[in-house]
């Protein structure tokens, strides 16, 4: 892997944009932004499966497809961001980015994006409020594709809360009641009850 290669792919790894835009600087960013690397997955679905929004945003104004498909495994940027349930990605390519990505592309397994929206709460309601009209899959059906589905925790209700992961479940009780006390929650069954 050549010096360029190397700083611009560790750019897009570990999230630095600085080094990514100086790298993109020193070529046609347009064609950077579309050659996969050496295992063949391409620099906006790298910056999505991390979690960069940073380098995703830059990635997508330098001219990155949002569709665009790894030619290792055929997974896009949502695909990517979905199944490491990157939030912030999520809701930037499902609702800010233009275009918009795709919610029904199928990767070689023939995954969708929105099947791995389904193991997770907080992008399973991503995917419905940007207009997902599917059914979401069990999770034996989860397991069935490949995905791996943890027992889900103890139950806490429907409750989303707002915090330094994002709008997320609650980890525990305890930020479920501290997030009641904030007033950081969003989407509380316990509210419809009273």
């Amino acid at each position: 892997m050549d010096s360029f290669s190397s700083a611009f792919w560790s750019g897009v790894v570990d999230g630095s944009a600085e080094t990514v835009l100086s790298q993109l600087s020193k070529g046609d960013s347009a064609a950077i932004v579309a050659t996969p690397s050496e295992d063949g997955h391409l620099p906006l679905e790298l910056a999505a499966f991390w979690g960069h929004l940073n380098v995703v945003k830059l990635l997508i104004a330098e001219g990155a497809d949002v569709d665009g498909q790894s030619p290792r495994n055929g997974a896009t940027a949502l695909h990517s961001a979905t199944v490491q349930n990157h939030g912030p990605v999520v809701l930037y390519l499902l609702f800010t980015c233009d275009p918009k990505a795709s919610m029904s592309i199928y990767d070689r397994n023939g995954r969708t994006a929105a099947d791995f929206a389904g193991a997770s709460e907080v992008t399973w309601g991503l995917f419905k409020a940007a207009g997902y009209s599917g059914a979401r899959k069990t999770a034996q059906e989860l397991q069935e594709i490949g995905l791996p589905v943890e027992p889900p925790p103890e139950d806490r209700g429907s409750i989303l809360v707002l915090g330094e992961r994002g709008i997320a479940p609650p980890s525990d009780e305890s930020e479920c009641r501290r997030a009641r006390s904030f007033g950081d929650v969003i989407g509380d069954d316990e509210d419809e009850d009273e």
